[in-house]
């Protein structure tokens, strides 16, 4: 990236993160979901939830999904969210912003089988990514049945620090409360992710659900938003 480094990878750094255990039951319900557009057809940019909301499920559907059909990720529109071809694993990596190794008791099934959910939240608005993890951490708890218990558990991190150069990134003109945007492209074997409106925290908190082989901890102090390529 140029301007950033990840200390640590012969050695790591020794810190405290937190450790869950996890034990789940699968349960589902029905719900629906609804494209926004306007009078002339074109989508409509969604007004954001309330800063204080804590947004629950209005309703929701939560079904098996084919691994090998259809699009995978976390999708919202307004308060309308669809979570595609994702396992009970990724949901947990995702809702609480951890690495699966900081997961312990996950049953076999929650990391190989792979569910569609569809729903409205119950307050208007689209989520921030904090909002929309407390959606993610609700569908666990109420649909799946999920109970945790967290502990403190010593493990080798990957510490994201600033180049001496400094940050070489652009700053996002969007709103700071806004959904940040990442799109990933592979071409022969190498990844290119493009983000929009990217904090730090978010960057560590995706590279260490998809990219790294630990948890990776911002220790950059840099708390704007950014627009930025990373291959």
């Amino acid at each position: 990236m140029g301007h950033t480094g990840i200390n640590g990878e012969s050695v790591g750094e020794r810190m405290k993160v937190a450790g869950w255990l996890v034990t789940a039951v699968l349960l589902c319900v029905c719900g629906v979901v609804r494209a926004q557009t306007g009078q002339d057809g074109v989508p409509q940019k969604p007004a954001m939830m309330a800063q204080d909301a804590d947004p629950d499920w209005e309703v929701v559907t939560v079904k098996a999904a084919d691994p090998n059909v259809g699009n995978a990720g976390f999708n919202v529109h307004g308060h309308e969210i669809a979570i595609e071809r994702k396992t009970v694993e990724a949901m947990l990596v995702y809702g609480y912003g951890i690495h699966k190794r900081q997961l312990s008791g996950v049953p076999d099934w929650a990391k190989t089988e792979f569910w569609d959910a569809q729903g409205l939240a119950n307050v208007p608005g689209q989520p921030t990514h904090r909002q929309m993890q407390t959606l993610v951490r609700r569908l666990l708890t109420e649909r799946f049945g999920l109970k945790i218990r967290k502990e403190p558990k010593e493990m080798d991190v990957y510490g994201l620090t600033v180049a001496k150069s400094g940050p070489r990134m652009e700053n996002s003109s969007d709103d700071p409360s806004g959904l940040s945007n990442e799109s990933d492209n592979e071409n022969g074997g190498q990844v290119t992710m493009r983000v929009q409106n990217f904090s730090m925290a978010e960057l560590t908190a995706i590279l260490t659900g998809l990219f790294l082989d630990r948890p990776a901890v911002d220790q950059t102090g840099l708390n704007g938003r950014y627009n930025f390529q990373l291959k």
